[in-house]
């Protein structure tokens, strides 16, 4: 019994972090924490989601859609990180509020920005491709 406590234990430890950082996850703030330094997190009026493979945008301003995108950034951890350039990402999100300021945050893992700050972004990548597939409905 004890083993299978420290083996559930272990899995959600490393079940948010795509990219090996489980030592990580407590550490740093949230996401949506870091976007409301640049826009008005209160009144987003669009989103942009851009598919770093294919270069798709889905464009969400559906004010349901935005709440939960925003309530997902809320859940994720950005740990402030000197890396360097991604060259490689997922995903990229545009947010604009409804001053028209903006933000873009790229996931890329410890590659990741938020803006121009670059950060290590504590997602898993199924879990993120799962709701951008949700989102997009």
């Amino acid at each position: 019994m004890v083993k299978f406590l420290i083996l559930s234990a272990a899995f959600l430890l490393c079940a948010g972090c795509g990219n090996g950082n489980a030592g990580k996850q407590g550490s740093g703030s949230p996401l949506s924490e870091e976007i409301s330094k640049s826009i008005d997190v209160e009144n987003v009026a669009r989103v942009n989601i851009i598919n770093g493979s294919s270069g798709d945008i889905i464009k969400i301003t559906d004010l349901d859609k935005i709440k939960s995108i925003m309530q997902f950034s809320g859940q994720l951890k950005a740990v402030r990180t000197e890396n360097g350039q991604a060259t490689g990402w997922l995903y990229a999100f545009e947010y604009e509020d409804i001053n028209g300021a903006a933000i873009k945050v790229t996931f890329a893992g410890e590659n990741s920005s938020v803006g121009e700050e670059k950060f290590n972004i504590i997602c898993n990548s199924d879990e993120l491709k799962k709701f951008v597939e949700q989102i997009s409905e």
